[in-house]
This record gives structure tokens, C-alpha cells and sequence, in this order.
């Protein structure tokens, strides 16, 4: 068993000529995080390619090897820093952990 951990975020950007270079940072910061702490399988961010109005702006997809590795990320001062980078831009943001089995 995995623990698969998704975000999904939509960013309010109100320089609407900067809403793709604030996406690329935020993308650069999450990125950063990869290997931050004992126990991550996976990690990749990747931007949408759907530009509508429903569209979400970008996916962070990772695997742990454990809920307590995942609780680590969560809990790494990497992780809040990243966290507190990314608020001044108001995402609004999806979660879903789930334990993933071997089929």
C-alpha cells in the first residue's frame, strides 16, 4: 500500500499579464519540495493545459510510503514555507488522500 496525495489549485491573480509567470513560480516553489523528507515515492507538479474559467491551474501528484511519511511533508518547515509563499495568491484548492493498493 501507497499513500497517493493530490492538490489541485486555482490561483486569483489580479495582474492578469502575470497570472502565467506567478503559475510558473508557485510550480518552481511546490517543485522544491521534492525529497524534503524520508518516505516520498513520487513527485511531479504539472501545469493544465485548459485555460476556461473552471479550469484548475495546476495538479501537485505524489505517492508516500506511509500516512506518517505524508504527515512529515505536511509538517516540514519546507513545507509551510511553501505554503506561506503561495497564500497572498487566495488559491482555491482541492485535496484528496487516499491509500493506493497494488492491483
Amino acid at each position: 500500500m501507497t499513500i497517493r496525495h493530490l492538490i489541485m489549485l486555482k490561483i486569483c491573480c489580479e495582474e492578469k499579464d502575470m497570472h502565467t509567470q506567478h503559475l510558473h513560480d508557485i510550480k518552481a516553489w511546490i517543485e522544491s519540495l521534492q525529497g524534503v523528507t524520508p518516505g516520498m515515492l513520487s513527485f511531479a507538479v504539472t501545469l493544465n493545459a485548459r485555460k476556461d474559467k473552471d479550469a484548475l491551474d495546476l495538479v501537485l501528484d505524489s505517492r508516500f510510503t506511509s500516512w506518517e511519511s505524508l504527515t512529515a511533508y505536511l509538517e516540514s518547515k519546507e513545507h509551510i514555507a511553501v505554503v506561506e509563499r503561495v497564500k497572498p495568491f487566495k488559491p482555491k484548492r482541492a485535496v484528496v488522500d487516499y491509500e493506493e493498493y497494488p492491483r
